[in-house]
């Protein structure tokens, strides 16, 4: 019966036409591939992988990312995050998991983008006073193992607010994962943002959904302690719409480069990893031409005290200044209900 309700997932948003998928701020709804916790800034961002070796510490968030990572072993964790962006732009997200036996393991999770305050003028420069913005998603996810392999859904319903006006979608992610049955290696496919409008912000508004393919792959040579990270993401898109004004276009190994990120964590206990992570695009197209200021980097930590997982990260996008990332992960079977 689970693989039947995933099949039918599967069909209703893949036959969707690929039309949505736009670059960069030609899409709404952008907001939804913000890294949604620490240790995915951390590793360079947009990575749609984990490692699900036994020894290894799971994320009870990763599944927001791609839903084949909810697993009964994380059931009933509560996980937070929170990034204080640049301008004042705060996002946070919110996820939990429960097992239900009988029906499988569910997840439930919420996105949320404020904007802050922002001023407001007319055509002729005249201020008319402050207004808001704010996105929002809810987030609903099962997923199910078959052998080796993981398979997920979310289904997710967004929200924009910008000045009383409102857009919302209906929207699905569409994950699976190979996992190595005696080596530390995974491999992932995402088909994220699936869907279509159920109402625009005008009636001659014409959004479009970030739509995204990604690929992923998570691996930790047998005697080394160091675990590697590659996501492969905007499969469907050319990246030439990044290129600067009067920039000369990029060689065919920087167009290749602009596709992927990078990240590793080194373990040096079940209780401590340190990460650090390389997203060239960000680099590549953020970087002044003088001095990049450490574009496209990014670092961090996790730090876990029995039932308490604390995840912080550090990431650059320009010469200005960094932003910080910090994530908290509960295990309520081990807090509130253990005896």
């Amino acid at each position: 019966m689970k693989a039947k309700v995933l099949s039918v997932l599967f069909f209703v948003v893949i036959i969707r036409p690929f039309a949505y998928a736009q670059i960069g701020s030609n899409a709404s709804f952008e907001f939804l591939n913000l890294n949604i916790s620490a240790r995915n800034t951390a590793l360079g961002g947009l990575q749609t992988t984990m490692s699900l070796d036994s020894g290894s510490v799971k994320e009870s968030n990763q599944w927001l990312v791609n839903p084949a990572y909810s697993d009964s072993t994380l059931s009933q964790f509560v996980s937070l995050s929170y990034l204080s962006f640049y301008a004042n732009v705060k996002y946070g997200t919110f996820t939990y998991i429960h097992d239900f036996h009988k029906y499988g393991v569910w997840a439930l999770g919420v996105q949320y983008l404020d904007y802050g305050k922002l001023e407001s003028f007319d055509i002729s420069g005249l201020p008319l006073g402050e207004f808001s913005a704010q996105d929002y998603a809810l987030v609903l996810n099962h997923s199910h193992q078959i052998g080796f392999y993981r398979l997920g859904a979310n289904i997710k319903v967004a929200t924009s607010h910008i000045a009383g006006y409102r857009a919302t979608a209906l929207l699905a992610d569409i994950g699976g994962a190979f996992v190595h049955p005696t080596q530390d290696f995974t491999a992932s496919l995402l088909f994220s943002n699936l869907g279509f409008l159920l109402s625009d912000y005008t009636v001659t508004s014409h959004s479009r959904l970030p739509t995204d393919v990604r690929l992923g792959l998570t691996f930790k040579p047998q005697y080394m302690p160091f675990r590697f990270h590659m996501s492969v993401y905007k499969i469907l898109q050319d990246t030439h719409a990044y290129y600067r004004f009067n920039e000369e276009e990029p060689g065919l190994a920087n167009k290749v480069f602009r596709h992927l990120t990078f990240g590793g964590e080194i373990l040096l206990s079940p209780h401590f990893n340190v990460r650090v992570g390389y997203n060239h695009l960000i680099k590549s197209t953020l970087q002044l031409q003088q001095v990049t200021g450490g574009a496209g980097l990014s670092f961090g930590f996790m730090l876990r005290l029995k039932a308490l997982q604390l995840d912080f990260a550090r990431g650059y996008y320009h010469v200005s200044g960094g932003f910080s990332h910090l994530t908290m992960a509960v295990n309520l079977n081990q807090l509130i209900f253990s005896k």
